[in-house]
Order: C-alpha cells, then sequence, then structure tokens
C-alpha cells in the first residue's frame, strides 16, 4: 500500500510539474507583432539613372533620400529636393518588402507633374532587410519630363 502511495505521489507531483511547464510554454509563445516598414525608416544614399522617352540615359547621379511611414501600410519617400512620393501599400515577403507606386502630382522648383510607377505590379518599389537595399522605379508622366523614368537604387546609412 505504501508503495503505491509513493507511486501515486510522484505521479501527481510529475502531473503538475506537467501543468505548470505547459502553462509557461503558452504564455512565452505569444507572437511578436512587428510592422515590417520599421525595418526600411532611415536614410539612404545610393544612384539614380534618369532616362529619356527611349530609354537612353540622361544622367547617373547619386541620391540621397528618407523613407518614413506614410497611411495605412503605405511609405513616404523624401527626395533631397523636397519631392515626396507616396508609395501604396507594402506587399510583405519574408523579411523584405514590395509594392506600387501610385499616379500623383509633384512640384519640383514650382513646376507641376505627375509620376506613376514603372514596372511589374509589386515591383515598383521594394526594400531587402538582410542587405538594407531599397529601390524604387518610377516614369514622370506629366510636365517638362514627361515620358521619362528614373532609377533609385540605394542602401540604408
Amino acid at each position: 500500500m505504501k508503495k503505491i502511495k509513493s507511486i501515486l505521489s510522484v505521479a501527481l507531483f510529475m502531473m503538475a510539474g506537467l501543468v505548470v511547464s505547459c502553462s509557461k510554454d503558452n504564455s512565452s509563445t505569444k507572437p511578436i507583432v512587428t510592422d515590417a516598414r520599421d525595418l526600411a525608416i532611415g536614410t539612404y544614399t545610393g544612384l539614380s539613372s534618369l532616362k529619356d522617352t527611349t530609354g537612353v540615359s540622361i544622367s547617373d547621379t547619386t541620391v540621397t533620400f528618407i523613407v518614413e511611414k506614410g497611411s495605412g501600410k503605405s511609405l513616404i519617400i523624401t527626395e533631397y529636393d523636397g519631392v515626396k512620393i507616396t508609395t501604396g501599400d507594402i506587399l510583405v515577403s519574408g523579411k523584405g518588402f514590395e509594392g506600387n507606386i501610385p499616379v500623383q502630382t509633384i512640384t519640383i522648383d514650382g513646376i507641376s507633374g505627375s509620376l506613376k510607377g514603372r514596372g511589374n505590379n509589386n515591383e515598383q518599389f521594394g526594400f531587402m532587410e538582410s542587405t538594407k537595399f531599397f529601390f524604387y522605379n518610377i516614369e514622370l508622366t506629366d510636365g517638362p519630363l514627361k515620358g521619362c523614368t528614373r532609377d533609385v537604387f540605394a542602401t540604408k546609412k
């Protein structure tokens, strides 16, 4: 009888430990929710390539721009001359993301124009967390440079 009580005590002790262990596991595995845009926020330096309507390079220049959060799941790219480009919502892929740039009006030195993203759907801008690499491709759809395209590739400082 003492043997049964000992075995029963050990079994109850082990079950109590298992219940405590399970409850600890449940509380420590809560998912961490983060905004993927946080990975891309910052200042970038890289290369900008402006091409005419036939695809011939007009100029290749070094650029600096800032990426910050926009409304919803969008980003705002503020270029060195103050031009702000608002992206569409990001599409997360692993620890990076891509997306589109909708049609929008911009003003440069008092001259109005418009632009839109250029490229495949959800590949008009993107960010790769592993290399801190950000890119965007636009087409000027109105104004003095109508039809010109611009490709920007940069890394986070």
